[in-house]
Parts: C-alpha cells; sequence; structure tokens
C-alpha cells in the first residue's frame, strides 16, 4: 500500500492511497478505488468556528450506528462513511436543526469503517470517528 498526497498547498491537500493486490510469482496488479472525497481545510479566519461536541456509537456494533450532537446543528452536514481500505461505502445527509441521526449498517460486512462529518457547503471536516461492525 502506498500513501501519498498532492496539489498540496497552504489551504487545501488531496491525498491518495494505492493499493496492489498480491498474485502468483509476485506480481501485482493495482487495485482501483472509485470514490474518493476531497476535503477542503480552512484556517481560522476563513470560518466561523463553533465547539459541538459529537458521539458516535455503540462501538463496536451490529445493527446502527447512532450519531448524536451536544446542540442542534444550524446546517446541513454529510456522514460519509468509507471502509478499512478507503472505499466510499456511503453518504448521507444530516439535517440542519437536528441534534441526533441513527444509521442503519446490517448491510455492511463486518469490519472497520471511519465515519467522517464535514458540512456540506464548503466539505469542511468536522468530525472522524472508527467504528467496528461485528455482526
Amino acid at each position: 500500500m502506498l500513501w501519498g498526497r498532492e496539489e498540496l498547498s497552504e489551504d487545501y491537500a488531496t491525498a491518495y492511497v494505492e493499493i496492489a493486490e498480491w498474485q502468483e510469482n509476485m506480481n501485482t496488479r493495482n487495485v482501483k478505488i472509485d470514490n474518493h472525497i476531497d476535503y477542503i481545510y480552512l484556517s481560522d479566519e476563513d470560518v466561523e468556528l463553533t465547539s459541538i461536541d459529537v458521539s458516535v456509537g455503540p462501538n463496536p456494533t451490529k445493527d446502527f450506528i447512532n450519531i448524536k450532537f451536544d446542540q442542534v446543528i444550524d446546517e446541513t452536514l454529510i456522514a460519509d462513511i468509507q471502509d478499512i481500505t478507503g472505499k466510499h461505502v456511503r453518504s448521507l445527509e444530516l439535517f440542519e436543526g437536528a441534534k441526533a441521526h441513527m444509521i442503519d449498517v446490517t448491510d455492511l460486512l463486518s469490519s472497520s469503517y471511519l465515519v467522517t462529518l464535514s458540512n456540506k457547503t464548503d466539505r469542511q471536516l468536522l468530525h472522524t470517528a472508527k467504528i467496528l461492525i461485528a455482526h
């Protein structure tokens, strides 16, 4: 597995992971990851920072993930779920005015996943959690 980044600037970076699958006679072939997500990281001067505590659980889980906020969110957020290889599994909108959201994960395989929360307008990363699904 190779990790790298490109298009690095003071406010933006694109990271990538290249995964190779071993085959007979020590040959490899690249495994394509179709979906990726670019996040733009903004400086403190670019955004009005508000402190919202987020909890994601239970962990481990077998059926649902609960995303809870300590206050009502004032903008629409995007929850992205990626498997351990970085493959994008799904995206969900968490609408403005919500304080909690439940995600059904019964259709996902037993594995580790990353759940990332970002705002919908500029994809500013707000929170990341690692979740283990164990059926």
